[in-house]
C-alpha cells in the first residue's frame, strides 16, 4: 500500500554531504578512471559510499 502524495518524503539537501561523498570516494580512490574501467563495480562503490554519507548525516544532524 503506498502513502498518499502529501506523505511521500523529499529528499533535503545537506549541507557538506556533497562534498563528504566528494571527498570520501577520492580517499578510496573511486575516481573516473575506475568509472571508465568497470561502470558497476564504480557504481557500487558509488552507492556504498552514499549510504555511509547518508548515514553520517544521519547520526550528526537528526540523532544528536
Amino acid at each position: 500500500m503506498s502513502a498518499p502524495h502529501h506523505f511521500k518524503a523529499h529528499p533535503v539537501p545537506v549541507p557538506g554531504k556533497e562534498y563528504l561523498i566528494k571527498e570520501m570516494a577520492r580517499k578510496q580512490g573511486v575516481a573516473e578512471e575506475l568509472k571508465a574501467r568497470g561502470m558497476l563495480r564504480w557504481a557500487g562503490k558509488m552507492n556504498n559510499i552514499r549510504a555511509c554519507a547518508d548515514e553520517i548525516v544521519l547520526n550528526d544532524i537528526v540523532y544528536s
